[in-house]
């Protein structure tokens, strides 16, 4: 899910989704989430109003998880117990 977002609302950890480039400063997507210097001077251009908003990926991070351990446990039974009794 992408959402365009006010840089006063973004937090550390938040995706990218496009680069911000804007003049001599570019951040891209690469990362695994924004980090402090990376926001500090991203207000710092908002404060400017050389940015006005940015392009964030929000999702649900566990589902991958959620759904393969629900598969295995109905397809295989439940192994920790199997173990345990």
């Amino acid at each position: 899910m992408h959402v365009w977002v006010s840089p006063k609302q973004l937090t550390e950890g938040d995706w990218l989704v496009k680069p911000i480039m804007v003049g001599s400063f570019k951040l891209d997507p690469q990362k695994l989430g924004l980090e402090k210097e990376d926001l500090a001077k991203i207000m710092k251009l908002y404060k400017q109003k050389k940015l006005d908003k940015v392009l964030v990926k929000y999702g649900i991070p566990f589902v991958p998880a959620f759904l393969i351990s629900f598969a295995l446990t109905f397809f295989f039974g439940n192994v920790i117990l199997a173990i345990v009794a």
